[in-house]
């Protein structure tokens, strides 16, 4: 008979300690999402704990609980964007055909811009800043996947797959054609004729992003005079 109570009460405390996991996961889902909407409206020199609390409903001593300082909350904020910048970048293979995998990653990146305006736009205000607080993470582990994504690259040139590009300059004209529709959507909706309120159609925006860059670095078929 002990051993069953013991038994139950072994099964109650890892149920309420995976209760309190994902009570803290939502908790810090919550503040991350609040700071990141206050960074990006604010910096990081504008914003406070306090404003963070309020745009998350939250105590500020529970912002305070959970990251500590507010500096700690920004780098947190900038991993959290990171994790999500580089996530699609991954699925691009030397097995894939060009066409279809650059037009899925150019499609990912706008999702991104869509769906994480603010996180693009705290990446920009850092870099402009000059990426003191992301420069390890540049030099290092996004130096080496892009070195691994230059290689399939190269895999696609050898191939004859696509014409011989420089894979670095490649994904800088996605990085900065595809954020651009979030970090100057008021600009974009001005040219485009949208009022403030109206949204901007991502997908179609990705649509003609894909075919400059496509037709910009496809191997041409026999036959095509197109090109220079």
């Amino acid at each position: 008979m002990g051993t069953q109570w013991e038994g139950i009460a072994v099964m109650s405390q890892a149920a309420a300690a995976a209760a309190k996991a994902r009570l803290r996961e939502a908790s810090e889902t919550r503040i991350l999402d609040a700071a990141a909407t206050v960074f990006a409206r604010l910096g990081l020199s504008g914003a406070t704990m306090a404003g963070i609390a309020r745009e998350a409903d939250m105590p500020t001593a529970t912002i305070h609980y959970y990251f500590g300082t507010k500096h700690r909350l920004y780098e947190a904020v900038l991993a959290h964007t990171l994790r999500l910048w580089v996530r699609e970048i991954e699925t691009i293979k030397p097995e894939d055909e060009p066409r279809t995998a650059i037009a899925a990653y150019i499609a990912a990146k706008m999702r991104f811009s869509h769906l994480h305006p603010e996180a693009s736009r705290i990446f920009a205000g850092e870099m402009l800043a000059g990426g003191g607080n992301v420069r390890e993470f540049l030099a290092g582990e996004l130096r080496l996947l892009i070195e691994r994504k230059a290689a399939v690259l190269e895999t696609w040139v050898r191939q004859g797959r696509i014409r011989p590009v420089a894979p670095e300059h490649l994904f800088f004209l996605i990085w900065g054609a595809t954020e651009f529709y979030a970090n100057f959507a008021p600009e974009v909706r001005a040219v485009t004729g949208l009022a403030e309120d109206e949204p901007i159609d991502f997908e179609s925006a990705a649509r003609s992003i894909a075919d400059i860059v496509l037709n910009g670095c496809l191997a041409l078929k026999p036959g095509d005079s197109s090109g220079t």
